[in-house]
């Protein structure tokens, strides 16, 4: 009965051990199917909807239309059509809510969010050539957005679906807002664009900008109750994440600093490309490498990358879009296609 009893207990061990190592071998699991695409439909890849299914955007005869493609399944699903140019797609960081820009005229366009499952939940209409939409961590349907004119002139607004709908803000001070608890933040102008900047909040009552932190600021990223942020210091960019330092190469391109992409995951974890030496972009080519940072830890996870302008990764950070036209799924040190466009 003994013997039976301590085969008893192996056997439960055997059984019960294996099952985490399959949820990580899941977790792991190369992409299985690749999707085909004529190129006269293809328009962009958007962006990971959720870790197996992947937002691109295709133009169906008059309309243009966005599609989920499933990396294990191969199935694929339309969200929502348009008749505009679709021209962007943001996604929230913390719901499945999307923020779909279309273009009616050149000077003309609309931002309409949408739920994953393709429900609109509101549009808003801009005239103005570009748009810079500050997406709010805390809530969908509140958050800053910038509209530029031809001559980069600009005018900012504060959506708030709840109450207001849209207030105009009166002598904007930032062209690229930090939506952050409620109010606006941004970097404050500085002579030259070397020298860096400090942090401003503007109060909307007063109409004025105070100083939150002096410093050669780059660029700032608020995440939770952290306001992060990047300066630089003589040839190193030094990241302030989560109360933790990371200092890697600066790197600057026709005097001016390159803000390197960033993406979270949704446990807290910060990925960012950081390049392998002090150098001007155009030297760099193949010498980025893919970065995890968390407590003050830094894990590379792939090396020898391209410089890309977003960072697109799952929300578990398990793998990332690459390749030009993002058609290429990175996991680890691995690269393989999941879309062909031909």
């Amino acid at each position: 009965m003994k013997r039976l009893g301590v085969l008893w207990i192996i056997l439960l061990l055997v059984s019960c051990a294996p099952k985490e190592e399959q949820l990580e071998q899941e977790k792991q699991e190369k992409v299985s199917q690749v999707h085909t695409i004529p190129s006269e439909q293809f328009h962009f890849v958007a962006g990971f909807l959720n870790d197996e299914e992947i937002v691109y955007v295709v133009r169906e005869a008059e309309a243009f239309e966005l599609q989920t493609f499933h990396l294990q399944s191969g199935e694929t699903k339309s969200i929502w059509q348009s008749d505009a140019p679709i021209v962007d797609v943001l996604f929230h960081p913390a719901e499945p809510v999307l923020y779909v820009q279309t273009a009616t005229t050149q000077y003309q366009g609309n931002l309409h969010i949408i739920q994953s499952d393709g429900q609109l939940l509101r549009t808003i209409d801009f005239e103005g050539s570009e748009i810079y939409v500050a997406l709010n961590e805390r809530d969908v349907e509140t958050f800053a957005y910038t509209v530029f004119a031809d001559d980069w002139s600009f005018d900012t607004f504060i959506y708030d679906g709840k109450e207001r709908y849209t207030r105009w803000v009166e002598t904007s001070p930032f062209p690229f807002p930090i939506y952050w608890k409620d109010s606006l933040y941004g970097l404050v102008e500085a002579e030259h664009p070397l020298e860096g900047s400090a942090l401003g909040k503007f109060d909307e009552a007063s109409k004025t900008v105070s100083i939150e932190q002096e410093g050669a600021f780059i660029a700032a990223f608020p995440k939770g109750e952290a306001m992060n942020t990047i300066k630089i210091d003589d040839d190193e960019f030094v990241y302030e994440v989560n109360e933790e330092t990371y200092r890697v190469p600066a790197v600057s391109n026709y005097g001016s600093w390159v803000v390197p992409p960033h993406a979270w995951t949704e446990n807290g974890q910060l990925l960012t490309l950081v390049a392998e030496e002090r150098a001007e972009l155009d030297e760099l080519l193949n010498s980025w490498n893919l970065v995890a940072w968390e407590d003050g830890k830094q894990t590379v996870v792939s090396e020898g990358l391209m410089m890309q302008y977003e960072l697109k990764c799952a929300p578990s950070g398990q793998r990332c879009l690459a390749g030009d036209r993002y058609e290429e799924i990175l996991q680890g040190e691995e690269q393989y296609p999941w879309l062909k466009i031909e």
